[in-house]
């Protein structure tokens, strides 16, 4: 089908005027994570001037790259309906997902938080998404868990990350097992993440000793990987090389901070290292890493692109 299109040019060497070209025709499949109409919309509602005002500051900055994931921090995170109402998670059980239209005020991104806002309403604009990067990389569900703080590795076993305390924007879990579908519930472990380190963001076991909890920094900007070889009766932090990437500018930054659950694909595990709530690199992307030890030791193999 043949759909109209319209192009727009701009080139600051050249002139101080954009071009607009209108009436165009176009066979083509779209990104349906890049869609435009989010940011006409979203740019409608949002209360630029309040937002600025507040930072004093003289130079500020609209960032839009279509859908993105932010994990499971809301730090900078404003929904918003049509009507411009706004609504700030507070409390989320899966990963943040929208067609998010960023101001900032460029250079200080870590001093000043961006507003991140989400315009509600259409579900396909901001529905949540558990481990999406991994199920679209992977092509396999089966290894994705089934909620954020519970995995099923089969019918019958199963762990579960249970809340027992929170202080100070951290929280406390224990690690319980079944092996009986979930009739009974046994602690396996007190204390899995070793003290406090923000909020779960995930548990996966690939058998019933290898297995992975992914937390977030109280911050949301980084996150954390624990492994266990031992059935979760005890954890240890993983390690991985931070990949530097060059910019423009020739400026170097080590973007990929936040790693994702591993998965296993042709006898290899491999993990997504995502960028945080902080994280503007090349469209939100993410770095791949690979494992031929089970997971003691991983290497950086190349950057993969936010879809």
């Amino acid at each position: 089908m043949e759909e109209e299109s319209y192009l727009i040019t701009y080139d600051q060497n050249k002139a101080s005027t954009i071009t607009l070209r209108l009436n165009g025709h176009l066979n083509t499949d779209y990104d349906e994570e890049k869609l435009v109409e989010p940011l006409i919309r979203t740019v409608k509602v949002i209360p630029v001037k309040q937002t600025v005002r507040m930072w004093n500051e003289h130079t500020y900055g609209l960032v839009y790259y279509g859908k993105r994931n932010w994990g499971y921090n809301t730090e900078g995170i404003i929904n918003m309906d049509e009507n411009g109402m706004k609504q700030t998670p507070t409390k989320i059980t899966s990963e943040i997902i929208g067609y998010t239209v960023s101001i900032f005020v460029p250079g200080k991104e870590k001093e000043i938080i961006p507003a991140r806002y989400n315009v509600l309403g259409e579900p396909d604009w901001s529905q949540s998404n558990a481990a999406q990067s991994q199920d679209e990389f992977e092509g396999n569900r089966q290894e994705i868990p089934t909620t954020d703080e519970q995995f099923d590795l089969s019918k019958e076993v199963g762990y579960r990350l249970d809340v027992i305390d929170k202080a100070l924007g951290s929280t406390l879990y224990s690690l319980r097992k079944t092996s009986d579908g979930g009739e009974t519930w046994t602690v396996i472990n007190q204390n899995p993440f070793n003290g406090t380190v923000g909020s779960a963001a995930g548990i996966t076991f690939l058998n019933e000793e290898l297995g992975f909890l992914r937390a977030a920094r109280p911050s949301g900007t980084e996150g954390v990987l624990y492994r266990t070889n031992d059935g979760g009766i005890s954890f240890e932090e993983v390690s991985y090389a931070m990949q530097e990437m060059k910019l423009d500018s020739g400026q170097s930054i080590n973007p990929f901070d936040f790693p994702g659950l591993p998965f296993e694909k042709d006898g290899v595990l491999n993990m997504l290292v995502g960028q945080g709530s902080d994280g503007d690199y090349n469209g939100n992307s993410s770095g791949l890493y690979q494992s031929n030890d089970h997971g003691e030791t991983w290497e950086y193999v190349k950057e993969v692109e936010s879809k």
